[in-house]
């Protein structure tokens, strides 16, 4: 089933105010024996925990505040699932009260019910920053087979109360949502994920809010499964089944139009940032003569950026606009970096536009409705001739034309101050990883030469470790991945250079014991452990983020008083319109036996439609990692 995004438009029909709060009982004790007495769920009999019940209410107060209200309750099969887990509960530090009540149920040896209530003492604040804090508290006398209740209500000026979760890595029976908001509020709902609610309904009512109208939202969902989470996954936000809120903007002279939403926030961003738009004039007296002077529009925006790049150290502080400040100081945010890279690309003369992204770790942007929220990176664009660059001068591991991993998320967001701004993919990078070994005999150890050459983002990704792990700690991780194999003699190149290839060589010695007949398996580096993909349905994309290439060739020297007995045959295995290749083959010329393999993704992400199709494929992969040189004496 593809993932489903919806937008709702309230405009509905007209009634009285009937709803109330005690349309959900909040009131803890609703644990019966039977629920004690459960031990497993018949759907899911792996499952360590099962939310039996759980609903929420939001409402709007007449001061502008709102209340939020949550109940759940929870069957624990197996209590290391929150062994040592401490509950959190955010809220916002302008909050005047958070009210929090939990209890444990158990059942004794004479199967009679006993209560463990939640001490006040036990719950204890923490101050993530000056705006943010969190109720903590631990839950008392959980065992297998335990039931907890907790409800807690809090109030917040913040529209954040609204979101509403339907899953989580547990299952859940039900899940119900209700909330009463402001009708003058035009808000942007939609439901994420691939569930269908078992019931929505939304109305609009007179005199719920003092005698003003408001909006009334409920859903619910009925045996929800758990979202879990796999590898080569974007953000599990992105596709967990939850509801979003968020409000619509308006701009009161701009008439018509089926992009007046973006038209509205392309003059918002540009009113926010366009009295610095001048910054221009500071650059062309910045700039060396020699970058402004080059004829060559592509080499001159290459120096450009290459010298911002250089010039500019990445710092944490909060979003600044002062380009000259930081030009001094030689150090700014990344917004300010890249903004200090359009100005400058400007002043020579070059073709840029402001771009908006959103990281993998932030989620993906809806194209639904127009917003800024949800955007967390600045990026430059820029077209010369017929080709279009995506730039990023705050991250010393890229080059020209090249954009962090955590940006390859979706498409970007182009400013345009005259045209209007627009959508746009990231170009893609070619990216591969190359290894030859060569290897051969002296006595009992197969001594080996290891040459990798890098490009693309297999070169970042190393960088970046290195970058945060330092070399030496990058080397004993490779040594700690092959605990076989005595490797020395590490040497890297280019590691700190991201215009060329980043090349490692290395020697390594493994001990082989002389007997009659040897195996020599050639996938001593890059072979693939287990599969990724081990779910029987996937209900959300495969997203690997870039094209994947990698090229390996193990040459080995046979000695004399060895001869071939066999080598691996021809295979080649690939996906429908070549999407994934995996190829190997072996060769024999005198006493040199080569094996090589090739494997290709020739696309970043795959559809839930194509996923057991890509497992198969990944299964054949570790299949022929077990083929082998067989030599005898």
């Amino acid at each position: 089933m593809q993932m489903k995004i919806t937008k709702f438009l309230l405009l509905l029909f007209f009634t009285t105010y009937s709803f109330s709060q005690n349309s959900f009982d909040f009131s803890l004790g609703k644990t019966k024996i039977e629920d004690l007495k459960l031990t497993h769920y018949s759907k899911d009999s792996t499952t360590k925990a099962l939310i039996l019940d759980e609903f929420g209410y939001v409402k709007a107060n007449t001061n502008g505040s709102f209340t939020k209200e949550y109940y759940t309750k929870i069957k624990i099969f197996d209590k290391s699932i929150i062994d040592d887990v401490e509950l959190e509960i955010p809220y916002f530090g302008s909050n005047k009260k958070l009210e929090i009540k939990a209890v444990v149920y158990n059942l004794s040896d004479k199967k009679k019910i006993i209560k463990t209530v939640l001490k006040d003492d036990d719950v204890y604040e923490i101050k993530q920053n000056k705006y943010f804090k969190l109720k903590s508290f631990a839950l008392p006398n959980i065992r297998n087979g335990s039931v907890i209740e907790y409800y807690f209500k809090t109030t917040s000026y913040s529209y954040g109360v609204y979101n509403w979760y339907f899953q989580s890595s547990i299952p859940k029976l039900k899940s119900s949502f209700f909330a009463r908001l402001p009708n003058h509020i035009k808000l942007n709902i939609r439901l994420i994920g691939y569930l269908s609610p078992s019931f929505n309904e939304t109305k609009v009512l007179k005199n719920c809010i003092g005698k003003l109208k408001c909006i009334t939202i409920e859903y619910k969902m009925e045996d929800i499964p758990p979202f879990v989470t796999e590898k080569y996954t974007s953000n599990k936000y992105n596709y967990l089944s939850h509801l979003t809120f968020e409000k619509e903007y308006d701009y009161i002279y701009l008439k018509g139009t089926k992009n007046r939403d973006w038209r509205t926030l392309d003059k918002r961003f540009k009113k926010n940032i366009g009295f610095h738009l001048n910054k221009s004039n500071f650059y062309k007296r910045k700039l060396p003569e020699n970058i402004l002077k080059e004829s060559n529009s592509l080499i001159r925006a290459q120096k450009v950026f290459y010298f911002i790049q250089k010039h500019f150290s990445l710092s944490n502080q909060t979003f600044d606009y002062n380009t000259a400040k930081a030009y001094k100081e030689r150090n700014g945010t990344q917004s300010l970096i890249n903004l200090s890279l359009y100005y400058a690309l400007r002043a020579a003369n070059i073709n840029a536009k402001l771009v908006l992204a959103s990281t993998r770790d932030n989620g993906k942007i809806t194209k639904l409705h127009a917003t800024l929220n949800g955007f967390n990176y600045f990026l430059v664009n820029v077209q010369i001739k017929n080709n279009r660059h995506t730039l990023d001068a705050s991250n010393k591991n890229v080059s020209f034309g090249m954009v962090p991993f955590k940006c390859l998320n979706g498409e970007i967001r182009e400013f345009d101050f005259i045209l209007g701004s627009s959508w746009k993919k990231i170009p893609q990078i070619p990216s591969s990883k190359n290894i030859k070994i060569f290897a051969k005999f002296d006595n009992e150890i197969l001594k080996g030469k290891v040459s990798i050459k890098n490009s693309g983002y297999y070169a970042f990704s190393k960088r970046e470790k290195i970058k945060n792990i330092t070399l030496k700690n990058y080397i004993e991780g490779i040594e700690d991945k092959h605990p076989f194999l005595d490797i020395y003699n590490f040497k890297i190149k280019n590691e700190n250079n991201a215009t060329e290839l980043l090349y490692e060589k290395f020697d390594f010695d493994l001990e082989i014991e002389d007997e009659n007949s040897i195996k020599i398996y050639p996938h001593i580096f890059e072979k693939l452990e287990a599969n990724p993909f081990k779910l029987k349905q996937r209900q959300y994309p495969v997203d690997f983020g870039f094209n994947q290439n990698i090229r390996f060739m193990f040459s080995i020297e046979i000695p004399k008083k060895y001869k071939i007995k066999s080598i691996p045959s021809k295979r080649v295995f690939s996906l429908k319109n070549k999407t994934a290749l995996y190829l190997y083959t072996a060769q024999k010329n005198n006493n040199i036996v080569t094996f090589i393999y090739q494997y290709k993704v020739n696309k970043a992400v795959f559809s839930p439609s194509e996923y057991l199709n890509l497992k198969e494929f990944y299964n054949q992969i570790i299949h022929s990692q077990n083929v082998y040189i067989e030599l005898e004496k």
